[in-house]
């Protein structure tokens, strides 16, 4: 039986995430973004998109400490939120270019060792590149105590 996972391959600055097709709402080719005072410098600012004022962060910056200033903000990619208990359905990541569509199977995976780190479940290979599995459940949990705040910018 064929267990094909159609994925995402998403390029940020210094990492490639590999997500699921199925956790990626939308791909944005950039926002007019608001920035927000008293957060840390990864969570970027809020954008409207749809109906919904949306966080933007830079993973890297939340994972590594790794902020890339730009005047440009874009690509971006709108995620579902996996948290039955989040109040928003929605977070965005800054890319840093067009993610790649990819049919995955579980053999086509190596598994690299990578220290405990909260924001990610695995690291792996594929097709000699080394990708990272992000813990989504982790980011809303780094959002939550920001989410008045973000509530507020959406009055």
């Amino acid at each position: 039986m064929d267990h094909n996972i159609r994925s995402l391959l998403i390029t940020l600055q210094n990492v490639v995430l590999l997500l699921p097709n199925t956790a990626v709402v939308e791909i944005l080719p950039q926002a007019e973004l608001t920035p927000l005072d008293n957060v840390p410098q990864w969570l970027l600012g809020v954008f409207t998109w749809r109906s919904f004022k949306l966080p933007l962060l830079s993973f890297e910056g939340l994972a590594d400490g790794l902020i890339v200033p730009s005047p440009y903000i874009g690509p971006i990619a709108v995620v579902n939120r996996i948290s039955a208990a989040s109040t928003q359905p929605f977070f965005a990541i800054l890319m840093g270019k067009y993610p790649r569509l990819k049919s995955i199977e579980e053999q086509d995976l190596t598994e690299v060792f990578m220290p405990e780190q909260p924001w990610y479940l695995r690291q792996v290979t594929l097709e000699h590149e080394t990708v990272c599995i992000p813990n989504f459940s982790g980011v809303e949990l780094a959002l939550e105590p920001y989410q008045k705040l973000l509530n507020k910018q959406s009055d």
